[in-house]
């Protein structure tokens, strides 16, 4: 669990008490699509990106599946394949925002969703 911002400041004679909001992890699953042009070593590098970048943020990867190649049920830039990746993980929220600022600034990933699993677990 993480410590989040301050909701309470409480002062007795010269100290200071503060009651800090407790972040846990919550659950997601994120799918993306990897452009077909992309060779195996750079996707399997991409994958391993975000895999880290998560872990690294003191996530915890639950499940990853590599879908494999799929056709488009219409072109997305001029592409009728990509190739599809889940994975689902354990996170905090701050973190999640940072891997979604990843994946739009990535250009070999042309779509992505990232859902939370089960907003009843907080």
């Amino acid at each position: 669990m993480k410590e989040g911002k301050t909701l309470l400041k409480i002062k007795q004679n010269e100290n200071i008490q503060e009651i800090k909001q407790i972040i846990k992890p919550r659950s997601y699953e994120l799918m993306f699509i990897i452009n077909f042009n992309t060779t195996e070593k750079e996707r399997n590098e991409l994958i391993e990106t975000y895999k880290n970048f998560i872990t690294e943020n003191k996530g915890e990867i639950i499940k990853v599946e590599n879908i494999g190649e799929k056709d488009f049920a219409y072109p997305i830039n001029k592409m009728k394949k990509g190739y599809y990746v889940l994975i689902d993980f354990k996170a905090y929220p701050d973190d999640v925002v940072k891997l979604q600022n990843l994946l739009k600034n990535n250009e070999k990933v042309l779509r992505f969703i990232l859902i939370r699993k089960d907003p009843k677990e907080d």
